[in-house]
């Protein structure tokens, strides 16, 4: 199992082929992009031994360019996604954001997809925790709305018991919000900071839960340099 992909080996081989560029001129130099294929999810896979065939699940976090590029890499994974980040992005595409985050070029060949509904259990004090089709009960999907609707974060139990939640892009941390990287970035940080990047409640929960000494976090980012 995977959780999310980065970008793939399509971005890295044809990353603005026209005329439906899998990422797009200006977001890549916005964020200083620099793609590497030693860095993408299936030339790692491969280096521990693996194939790609081996990867039957892959947990999408959500579907932005620089999250879901790899997932053709493995044709025949499952791709478990919350159903509201699946509706957003493969529906009608609405303003400069929005049009440059999701590129439907990257997974318009995905085959299997399992989506998930804003139901399920309480966890850490989180609700609508879900359990993952085919997946044991040891991995869960937590949605944490607020980088986009959809956007989730997957917690895993590992064999001490305790939790290891991967948060995707929750929000966005003052360490990433220096003064590197130029006014755009600072000031999409000012947002998430303010409130705009995260949920509040889901913010406050991953705090609880990593403070209770039961879970730890990760929030990892994708294949390929800024």
């Amino acid at each position: 199992m995977l959780v999310d992909t980065g970008y793939g080996l399509r971005d890295v081989a044809h990353p603005h082929r026209r005329p439906d560029p899998r990422i797009t001129l200006p977001w890549r130099a916005m964020l200083n992009i620099r793609l590497h294929e030693r860095e993408t999810a299936i030339r790692q896979v491969e280096a521990l031994g693996y194939r790609a065939d081996d990867v039957r699940h892959i947990v999408a976090t959500h579907l932005d360019f620089d999250h879901a590029g790899g997932l053709e890499d493995f044709p025949n994974a499952t791709i478990h996604v919350m159903a509201r980040e699946y509706d957003d992005a493969t529906g009608p595409l609405a303003g400069i954001v929005v049009r440059n985050r999701w590129r439907p070029r990257q997974f318009d060949a995905v085959r299997h997809w399992r989506g998930y509904g804003a139901s399920g259990e309480a966890w850490f004090g989180f609700d609508a925790v879900r359990d993952l089709e085919g997946l044991p009960p040891e991995i869960l999907m937590v949605p944490l709305p607020g980088h986009t609707w959809g956007h989730a974060g997957v917690a895993v139990r590992e064999n001490d018991g305790r939790w290891c939640c991967v948060l995707g892009t929750p929000i966005f941390t003052r360490a990433r919000c220096g003064r590197r990287g130029g006014a755009l970035r600072r000031g999409a940080c000012v947002s998430a900071l303010d409130g705009g990047g995260c949920d509040g409640a889901a913010a406050c929960a991953v705090d609880r839960a990593a403070r209770s000494g039961r879970a730890g976090t990760l929030s990892g980012g994708p294949a390929g340099r800024r």
